[in-house]
């Protein structure tokens, strides 16, 4: 069964992949058995059958590595856009500290890396910046030009857990 970010065609290649390897393993089974039928097996035929399970191997692994790709991808612009909720929402208390208003802009140069993926969840962690802007003073003092007012950027690091069809993320 695909879910909504592992597509279907992914899952229908890998599976008809790994019967065609079953397949093509049980004839390769047969000519380790010595006996009068694998000894009739002429050996270019031996190589052809070698040589094509290799070459399924290889696709299946190839789409395997594209499919972690394309989810890899998916899960980072959904944390992206995940992070920014998080940024408008929440208030870091350790940015909080450095201005008398602290506002999150929005994440930049965010990397996502998968730690850890089984059929139901994904696990992964992240780093990057956050912009944020930073006043000293209050509205008022702004206004009249005795408060401050500038944007910087702070590294953060995240980590967490979704489902692998990503509806929550934690």
């Amino acid at each position: 069964k695909g879910n909504a970010l592992f597509p279907k065609s992914f899952t229908r290649q890998v599976n008809s992949l790994v019967k065609r390897i079953v397949q093509q393993t049980k004839n390769l089974q047969k000519l380790v058995h010595i006996n009068k039928q694998s000894l009739q097996i002429p050996p270019a035929e031996s190589d052809r059958l070698l040589s094509s399970t290799l070459r399924s191997y290889l696709r299946l692994l190839k789409t395997i590595e594209k499919a972690k790709k394309v989810t890899l991808d998916e899960l980072s612009i959904i944390l992206s856009e995940k992070l920014g909720q998080i940024f408008i929402n929440d208030i870091f208390d350790k940015l909080d500290i450095l201005s008398t208003h602290t506002r999150p802009q929005y994440a930049d140069d965010v990397t996502v890396r998968i730690e850890d993926i089984d059929k139901d969840t994904i696990h992964f962690s992240g780093d990057g910046s956050i912009l944020c802007q930073l006043q000293y003073g209050s509205d008022g003092d702004v206004a009249r030009g005795d408060g401050l007012e500038f944007s910087s950027n702070f590294p953060l690091t995240f980590s967490g857990s979704a489902s692998t069809d990503l509806s929550e993320i934690d």
